[in-house]
Parts: structure tokens; C-alpha cells; sequence
């Protein structure tokens, strides 16, 4: 429904764009008598709107398969999930006018106006990104279905919680943690959202009272024994099971998760460089520190001359320094 609800507004929105465009460039003059009583702003008689939304259809077919093929409809996840879609959306709209502004030399798109352009970018940009923070916020703020809590109280357990709460809270309602320890030490970034809702006794009743769809098993946290009654219990009621298996940081960096014939297998990768590897890295770095040392050379020469001219001494500093060697 969300996409539905942009996409709609999208093609309402798009003919918006120049039509505002166009205000901007030749009628700026006009608003400024309408609602302010002033003479400021100059009215272009001569310049009618009809040349600028005549071929609205290609434009908006334009719009529309860059938005979709740039994945524009996908909603952003992460901490910085609203920068991120600021970015995309600059990226695509200045691509899509660069498109249309390449066209207009073939075919008569739009007329030669780039100021219309210009605004057109800016209003894009700004629509655009509004438009998706409504509709998104909106989507977000209905009831979420999808209720998960985490067994257990480690360090593990609680990145488990930081992680989803980070990049899925859109779609996940944290309702809490279960665990047996009393007092337990937060890490900073859960401090304020990490929450016990009750001990192992009371875990079969908090995963069909809370209506929990996903449940996060950490071990060793929850005892190995009782993973296999646990697993049968949410598969009974139709809970999704995760286990984690605590690992250190060094090793979890390096882990990758399979399966052979529906047993579950750790491996660690390689992160040893073979010989060849070795070579090609080396060539690379070589060439990319030439090639940047041949385009700051000019500037450098002249930081050089210039150090020299404003200063005493040498272009490089030196300085005996006590350490240990």
C-alpha cells in the first residue's frame, strides 16, 4: 500500500514540479501582486506554461522508470535512513534531468529555458523528499504486527536488540527482553529501550500473551538443554526462532553462517591474501600513488615555492622527538 499511495503521488506530483518552475521563473512577479500587493518581480507576458507540460506523459514516463529502476520506492532502513534517502532522491533527480536536458536537444521536450530547469531540480529535490517523509511516516506510525523479544542478557543480546531497533524498527515492536539476572549492565546505545519482561519459567506464557511473532534465542544466555523444547514450543504456535551464538568480536567479523544437508555450520573465512592477491594489490598501490603524485605535483610545487618565499628554513619540517628509539 505504500508504494501504491507513492507512486500515486508521484505522477500527481511530477507535472507539480514545472508547473511550480515555471511560476518560479516567469510569474514570480504575478504571486507578488496576488498576495502582497507588490510590484516586486517581473511578469513574462509573452511566455505562456502550455510549451512546459505538452509533453508531461514522456516526462513523467521519464520520472517514473528512473524511480523505479533506482529503487526509489524502497523504504530506506538504518540510522541514517532519512539522509541516506535525501541522497538517492539528489542523485536520481539531477540524473533524470540531465536525461531530459540531453533528449531536449533531439526532440523538443522542453523548451530552452534553464532557469526552468534549475528550479525544477531544487523543487524536485524538496517535494520529493517531503512527500516520502509523510507517506513514510505515516506507514511507519500504524500498529506493527511484527512483535519480537530477545532471550537472554548479554552483550550479544543486547546488540541484537540495538541492531533491529537501528534498521528495522519500521517494520519490528521490540517488546522486551527475557531473562533470569536482576541487575545487568546496559550498553550505552540500549540503555533507554532494553527492558526485562520476565524470567525462562514465564517464557512460554510472554510469547502467546505478547503476541510475538520472532523470537531471538541467545546462547549460552538461555541454557543449550532447553533450546530443542523451546524450538518446538514456537514451532507449534507459529513463532519465528533465531538463534545467536555468542562469539567474540574478532571471530563474529569473520563468520559466515551455512548449512550442510540442515545442519547449521560457523566457518570462519580466509582473510589471508595469496601471493597473486599480494602482487596485484601492490601493483594497484603503486599506480594509484603515482597517479595522484603526477596531479598534486603542480600544487605541491607550488606550496613548496610559496613556503619558501612567505618563511625561513626548509619546506619540510624536522624536529628531534623523544621516544622510544
Amino acid at each position: 500500500m505504500r508504494v501504491l499511495v507513492l507512486f500515486i503521488s508521484d505522477i500527481i506530483l511530477i507535472p507539480l514540479v514545472y508547473i511550480g518552475a515555471y511560476i518560479f521563473k516567469f510569474k514570480l512577479g504575478l504571486l507578488f501582486n496576488l498576495f502582497f500587493d507588490s510590484n516586486s518581480g517581473t511578469i513574462y507576458h509573452h511566455s505562456q506554461i502550455e510549451p512546459y507540460i505538452g509533453n508531461i506523459l514522456v516526462i513523467s514516463f521519464i520520472w517514473l522508470v528512473c524511480f523505479i529502476f533506482f529503487r526509489l520506492y524502497k523504504l530506506e532502513q538504518g540510522v541514517f535512513a532519512t539522509v541516506d534517502q535525501f541522497i538517492l532522491i539528489v542523485k536520481v533527480v539531477s540524473l533524470i534531468n540531465i536525461i531530459i536536458l540531453a533528449l531536449s536537444f533531439l526532440f523538443e521536450i522542453l523548451p530552452d529555458s534553464r532557469f526552468v530547469v534549475l528550479y525544477s531540480w531544487i523543487l524536485a529535490i524538496i517535494i520529493f523528499h517531503i512527500n516520502r517523509l509523510i507517506i513514510n511516516s505515516y506507514f511507519i506510525n500504524q500498529k506493527k504486527d511484527n512483535n519480537y523479544v530477545v532471550i537472554g542478557s548479554s552483550t550479544s543480546a543486547q546488540r541484537i536488540v540495538e541492531k533491529i531497533e537501528s534498521n528495522f524498527f519500521r517494520k519490528c515492536n521490540y517488546v522486551g527482553s527475557v531473562y533470569n539476572e536482576e541487575d545487568v549492565e546496559l550498553v550505552y546505545s540500549v540503555k533507554h529501550i532494553f527492558k526485562k519482561i520476565g524470567g525462562f519459567d514465564a517464557i512460554d506464557s510472554i510469547l502467546i500473551n505478547e503476541n510475538i511473532s520472532n523470537v531471538y534465542i541467545v546462547v549460552p544466555d538461555y541454557p543449550e538443554e532447553k533450546v530443542d523444547k523451546l524450538v518446538v514450543f514456537c514451532e507449534t504456535n507459529n513463532i519465528q526462532v533465531n538463534l545467536h551464538y555468542s562469539l567474540t568480536n574478532a571471530l563474529a567479523g569473520v563468520a559466515e553462517y551455512s548449512d550442510i544437508l540442515g545442519m547449521p555450520i560457523v566457518s570462519y573465512k580466509k582473510i589471508q591474501l595469496s601471493d597473486f592477491s599480494l602482487i596485484v594489490k601492490r601493483m594497484f598501490d603503486i599506480s594509484c600513488a603515482i597517479g595522484l603524485l603526477m596531479i598534486t605535483f603542480p600544487i605541491l610545487g607550488f606550496s613548496a615555492l610559496w613556503i619558501k618565499s612567505v618563511s625561513k628554513g626548509p619546506v619540510f619540517f624536522k624536529q628531534d622527538r623523544v621516544g622510544l628509539n
